[in-house]
């Protein structure tokens, strides 16, 4: 796995520290000092190996994965499905009354794991958790402060072109350097094909969730041909859904 090891090496290829920083000794933060850190510094192509590995390995605990875009929520959300870690999704595509049944079935325990939007998750009551995993790194340092404010441990997922931003939290925020965790390269390795695979079927998926959003419009309105019409796409996207659900059932056997 291509792995990168250290802030020198993201350097070689391209990303320079921003002037006056200090990687050695910034005061400690109280807000987020008392927090465990987990540094994890990766190519972007191992990112979503990286992550099945975690919640498998914290499939008894309850997780929040922070995504910065509504596409990666969803993705990974359906991605995860695929390999049989139920998870739900909440992005600010969705309505507030879909947001709020997907932190209901979290709450009760039918599912520990939720796929997050910065956006998605304001204004929700989301409780304190075991872990938050920072599939992406905010481009607004203060972003992760409302992230990591329901836990006790932070994991960072950082690819070299996200290392201007950790900087950036880490001088602000975290308030000590971070060094990056030893990868169990072979178990992660192990799950390359079945996390493609999965990925590859959820891509084929999301416009689904698009095309939801786009008949809840419609129906505000008098249009009903537009709506029926509409009506029929979420119907063969959502069919799309369960048959990518179904087929991959034969993958996830381990």
């Amino acid at each position: 796995m291509e792995q990168v090891k250290s802030f020198k090496e993201v350097g070689q290829v391209g990303t320079h520290a921003p002037q006056g920083s200090d990687l050695t000794g910034v005061a400690q933060k109280d807000y987020v000092g008392n927090l465990k850190h987990q540094l994890c510094l990766l190519s972007p192509k191992n990112k979503d190996y990286y992550l099945v590995h975690t919640l498998n390995e914290k499939s008894a605990s309850s997780s929040i994965v922070f995504t910065h875009t509504c596409n990666d929520t969803h993705r990974l959300a359906l991605m995860l499905g695929n390999l049989g870690i139920r998870a739900k999704p909440i992005s600010g595509q969705m309505i507030q009354e879909e947001r709020l049944d997907a932190l209901n079935i979290f709450n009760s325990g039918e599912c520990n794991i939720l796929v997050c939007s910065d956006v998605g998750s304001r204004g929700l009551d989301i409780p304190f958790v075991d872990t938050v995993i920072n599939y992406t790194i905010p481009p607004n340092p203060k972003e992760y402060i409302h992230r990591v404010a329901r836990t006790k441990f932070s994991i960072l997922l950082v690819n070299q072109d996200e290392i201007m931003e950790y900087m950036d939290i880490e001088n602000r925020h975290i308030g000590k350097t971070l060094f990056a965790c030893d990868i169990q390269r072979e178990e992660v390795f192990s799950l390359t094909e079945r996390v493609k695979e999965a990925n590859r079927l959820a891509i084929k998926v999301p416009a689904s969730f698009e095309l939801c959003t786009r008949e809840r419009v419609f129906s505000c309105y008098a249009h009903r041909e537009e709506a029926t019409t509409l009506a029929e796409r979420v119907k063969e996207a959502n069919q799309l859904a369960l048959k990518v659900s179904t087929s991959f059932k034969l993958c996830i056997s381990y």
